[in-house]
């Protein structure tokens, strides 16, 4: 391979990004407009060579929600290779080079890989997973009626927004949503609309929920692409809202957790749950990630971290962790009595394992007081993420 150059994408590149992509991911090249000119090609970024474009990936600037804050994130999509340049370092310089782009901007960096192995590599590790649900509208026994139910569409995006946030940022996981993936959870998808209904009472919207119909030859399935609820009984109402939609429905189909508390709130919360994958987290620049999080009011706790990051020099070293009433502050230095690798970190920083299953996977090296000390500082609940990007 001749030498690889990183750059955003010039005008004059699209046509050809888009037929690397098109051959990527299986869609017609002349598709590649729209999704270019959703995730805005300002964010878009290529590997180039004397012979012309060897790949390519879309940026998302988003936030990730971890310990009741939101931490600055760019989620990663649409990775894609020339078919004879794969297994020749593209993808891997391209990830190393974005990566570097997003320490710069102090954030985080989220993916759904479709080769964890490459992202391994790179530095993510799973950190959150993603579910759906499935159920026909006759098992919902939920019938109570305390709000009122309004038709709403995606120009009430200001509320949703609002109403999503506030309940969100409470979610490990869950996304500061971007133009990007709030289009295609209200927008139209696949020829498709998606349709709303709010939950309202005397002091506004406690709830709302979008979803899309997909006909069969007589009945259809139901599929919910966004839905929150504020307030108990916006919770309760949501599943006789889908009831009431039941009639021509053979299957609801839902984004969930195992611990969501919608699925909490139904009367009877058995139902086929699906575990779809788990998306994988970049930590790009350590102190910065940790001084956004949030954390525990409590006990002033100190932390001295020895950070392994073979991708990210800055990274690759020891910090002191002193954290008091929320929030955290990092110096360099420290004793680094607790010894982890920016992957395990990462699967940390997110809830999504303890400090002593990384132990015992040998991505952690602390001893038994540390441990305790680390599940109070990041044991505020399982992370995961309703939709895809």
């Amino acid at each position: 391979m001749t030498e690889l150059l990183y750059d955003a994408m010039r005008p004059s590149e699209e046509e050809e990004l888009a037929g690397v992509l098109g051959r990527t991911f299986a869609f017609p090249p002349a598709d590649a407009g729209q999704w270019f000119d959703l995730a805005g090609r300002e964010h878009i970024r290529v590997v180039r060579s004397r012979r012309g474009i060897e790949g390519g990936l879309i940026m998302l600037p988003m936030a990730q929600a971890f310990g009741g804050a939101w931490v600055p994130m760019v989620g990663i999509a649409g990775v894609g290779v020339r078919a004879d340049a794969r297994r020749a370092g593209v993808a891997s310089f391209l990830m190393r080079r974005t990566i570097a782009e997003i320490g710069e901007r102090g954030a985080l960096s989220t993916l759904y890989a479709s080769n964890a192995p490459l992202y391994r590599k790179a530095g993510y590790e799973a950190a959150g997973a993603r579910f759906r649900g499935h159920l026909s509208p006759r098992e919902i026994t939920e019938r109570k009626r305390e709000l009122d139910v309004l038709e709403i569409d995606a120009t009430h995006e200001t509320f949703a927004r609002e109403l999503y946030c506030k309940v969100a940022v409470r979610r490990n996981g869950h996304l500061d949503r971007g133009r990007y993936v709030w289009s295609r959870l209200h927008g139209v998808r696949f020829g498709s609309q998606a349709l709303g209904l709010a939950l309202v009472g005397p002091e506004g919207v406690e709830g709302y929920v979008f979803y899309r119909q997909k006909r069969a030859e007589i009945f259809y399935s139901l599929e919910v692409t966004d839905w929150i609820a504020a307030t108990p009984r916006a919770h309760r109402q949501l599943w006789t809202t889908l009831a009431d939609l039941g009639t021509m429905v053979e299957d609801i189909v839902f984004p969930t957790a195992p611990h969501d508390p919608i699925l909490l709130a139904h009367p009877d919360p058995r139902c086929a749950i699906e575990h779809l994958e788990n998306w994988m987290l970049r930590i790009a620049d350590v102190p910065r990630a940790l001084e956004a999080r949030g954390w525990p009011v409590g006990p002033r706790t100190q932390l001295a971290l020895r950070v392994h990051d073979d991708g990210v020099s800055g990274n690759d070293r020891h910090f002191l962790l002193d954290i008091a009433d929320g929030q955290c502050r990092v110096e360099p230095g420290g004793s680094g009595e607790i010894e982890i690798d920016v992957r395990g970190l990462a699967t940390l920083f997110s809830g999504f394992v303890t400090p002593w299953t990384l132990r015992e996977l040998g991505a952690l090296k602390a001893d038994a007081a540390a441990l305790s000390r680390m599940a109070i500082c990041f044991g505020d609940g399982a992370p995961w993420m309703q939709e895809m990007f």
